[in-house]
């Protein structure tokens, strides 16, 4: 029986250890009504294992959801206009821009 099947299935051991406990005393007449196990202790070794397994396991979903979350906030951000693009307003429809500007002289112009 593998391990974590062994830490989840105590009464699957209870009824084959009574089922073995019951057949080796039938001999001398008793029969073995009630076995319970309480406790399995695995080595240390495994147990520590068995944290590092539980931690590398929180942090991957820790990273996966932080991910995610970037991932939400990045696409609810509006992103900034690209170095490469003017600094000037987009001219709207209908509007020409610079193109459509006349010059009107000024006072100075006409002295001049």
């Amino acid at each position: 029986m593998q391990l974590d099947e062994s830490l989840t299935s105590r009464e699957k051991i209870n009824a084959a250890l009574r089922q073995i406990l019951d057949d080796a005393t039938d001999k001398w007449g008793v029969r073995v009504v009630r076995v319970e196990l309480q406790r399995i202790e695995p080595p240390t070794a495994v147990i520590e294992a068995m944290h590092r397994q539980m931690k590398a396991e929180r942090d991957k979903r820790a990273m996966i959801l932080e991910a995610e979350e970037t991932g939400r906030r990045r696409s609810t951000v509006p992103r900034e206009p690209s170095s490469r693009r003017s600094s000037r307003p987009r001219a709207r429809d209908g509007d020409q821009g610079d193109r459509g500007r006349r010059e009107v002289p000024t006072h100075r112009d006409r002295e001049g």
